[in-house]
């Protein structure tokens, strides 16, 4: 069965082991939403979390930012045996 969602809907409690990759123009950096969940509470929209963010070393908002299962899926050194789930919150400059 095939969940669908909408974007506003989602909250950081609904994907306790997911990440959220967030990249800006000078890097990527992957959060985990159990960790957040610790700092905000788990009601909290995604999508109103990300207009939040900016980065520490340029200062820029977000261009993208998705929900990812396993931020070692794709990178360089590890093998990938199952392609990696995403849903992309944002895309663009927010």
């Amino acid at each position: 069965m095939t969940r669908v969602f909408a974007v506003a809907d989602l909250t950081i409690g609904d994907f306790p082991g997911w990440w959220l990759d967030v990249r800006c123009r000078c890097r990527t950096v992957h959060q985990p939403l159990r960790m957040l969940s610790q700092a905000w509470p788990a009601e909290t929209c995604l999508a109103d979390y990300a207009r939040r963010l900016r980065c520490r070393h340029c200062g820029i908002r977000p261009v993208h930012v998705a929900l990812i299962d396993d931020p070692r899926l794709g990178a360089v050194g590890f093998p990938t045996s199952s392609p990696q789930r995403r849903l992309v919150i944002t895309a663009g400059p927010i």
